[in-house]
């Protein structure tokens, strides 16, 4: 699945916001600091619905490789891989996988503080169903958007996790 129909959209610390293809460094920028805030915050609660107040445990694989960089989700015994990538395009392509094959993906850019995340497919002019916090400490997911969720989405659709603080 390619990358959505709206070049990706980083507004830069230094003020001036770069699209598409010209944004290569932030997004690579990105993936490094989604890989450090892997390691930084190893320990997630789930907010919502059904699962609220569960642990999930984060790890990097080989957090020196570079880009591709691998972060695992354990919950209850069970993990999935998230491959973290700058693509030529300019967007972050996170594509989730269980047991070796892949079971759902986002892009992500930057456009404001919060890192906002789109599945394939959607409308270019929807708001984007999932975000992170700008210290990338939160993360809000519309199980409408990734089917895959649905069973740990609150009553409002939404999958919420935030760090453990120690």
């Amino acid at each position: 699945m390619s990358s959505p129909g709206r070049p990706s959209h980083f507004d830069s610390a230094t003020g001036r916001d770069l699209t598409g293809p010209e944004a290569g460094p932030q997004a690579e920028a990105l993936v490094a600091r989604l890989a450090m805030a892997a390691e930084i915050y190893p320990h997630w609660r789930i907010e919502t619905g059904p699962a609220a107040g569960r642990t999930v445990e984060v790890s990097v694989r080989d957090p020196l490789a570079g880009d591709p960089v691998r972060i695992v989700l354990a919950l209850d015994g069970a993990a999935v891989a998230v491959t973290v990538t700058a693509e030529a395009s300019g967007w972050v392509l996170l594509a989730v996988e269980r047991d070796g094959a892949e079971i759902a993906r986002a892009h992500a850019d930057c456009p404001y503080e919060e890192v906002e995340l789109l599945p394939p497919g959607l409308d270019d002019a929807a708001d984007p169903p999932g975000r992170m916090g700008k210290r990338l400490d939160w993360i809000a997911l519309s199980a409408a958007a990734w089917p895959i969720l649905g069973a740990l989405a609150g009553p409002d659709g939404f999958v919420v996790a935030a760090v453990v603080e120690a």
